[in-house]
């Protein structure tokens, strides 16, 4: 599937190859383009998954995405000194740490 907008195109891939997306997700981002006032793309986290915080006080923490608080809020675990803390912070400033 091609991805085009005013001035980019490129071929949707997962790990270099060549992705086929249903056209049920298809149908489901092209409805939120059209019906949503507003939307933020986040990276997709699964529960377990390292990150790091990339945006705000708390940019270059990492820890482990514990769990979703909502649609704007993760809890994310750190344990740089010891000790595991939780932190709620919102999703957009939050990326997967690739390993």
């Amino acid at each position: 599937m091609a991805v085009e907008t005013d001035r980019v195109v490129r071929m949707v891939s997962f790990r270099g190859e060549p992705a086929s997306i249903p056209d049920s997700e298809v149908a489901a981002v092209r409805k939120v383009l059209d019906r949503s006032e507003s939307f933020e793309p986040v990276d997709y986290l699964t529960i377990g998954e390292l990150v790091e915080v990339v945006h705000g006080p708390l940019a270059g923490v990492r820890g482990r995405l514990m769990e979703y608080r909502g649609q704007k809020r993760l809890v994310v675990g750190v344990q740089q000194i010891g000790q595991a803390i939780a932190v709620e912070i919102h999703p957009a400033h939050v990326k997967a740490i690739n390993s």
